[in-house]
């Protein structure tokens, strides 16, 4: 467990929250076994910046921010939660709960989505 201005660097974002939890897998009574990450939970004004190639910068960054995110290692995703958002460049999507996983460009969004889009009538 990690309390504070938690800010974790990894090869494909830059995750910022006050509280990160890390579960592992496998038998916790066992200190010399190699485990494996199950899961991490961030709380409390989480913000995930996905890194990205050159290419994808002309969209715009990449910002997701909530309340709560669940990491599922295994499963390459992200659970958003508790005020749950993204964004990229200008445009920005709301709902309850939004999940996107971390291999894909693929998401989902549950319940109360409010997409916003700003179109730009000068860039074809």
């Amino acid at each position: 467990v990690f309390t504070g201005n938690v800010h974790v660097d990894d090869a494909e974002m830059t995750i910022y929250c006050h509280k990160m939890i890390i579960n592992f897998e496998g038998d916790s009574k066992n200190a010399k076994a190699n485990k494996k990450v199950k899961d991490i939970i961030c709380l409390k004004n989480v913000v995930i910046i996905r890194k990205l190639e050159k290419a994808d910068k002309k969209n715009g960054s990449q910002k997701a921010t909530s309340g709560k995110a669940v990491y599922d290692v295994q499963a390459g995703k992200i659970t958003l939660t508790i005020n749950p958002a993204l964004q990229r460049g200008e445009d920005t999507l709301r709902g309850e709960i939004i999940v996107f996983w971390t291999d894909s460009e693929r998401l989902s969004v549950h319940k109360s989505t409010e997409l916003k889009i700003r179109s730009n009538p000068n860039n074809d």
